[in-house]
């Protein structure tokens, strides 16, 4: 993007975001199809690196 500078540095952009996400722990449930899916598509992708 154009003229985009960044102004957090990443560290602490990281940082924010671990700790908003451990401050919602009702946002912390697991999606058993969303699950399912990120390992049909991991498995896909390491065939594909064969």
């Amino acid at each position: 993007m154009p003229g985009f500078a960044a102004t957090i540095p990443f560290a602490d952009g990281t940082r924010e975001i671990v700790d908003w996400h451990d401050s919602h722990p009702e946002l912390q449930v697991v999606d058993p199809s969303f699950m399912d899916l990120s390992d049909r598509l991991i498995r896909w992708a390491r065939r594909a690196a064969d």
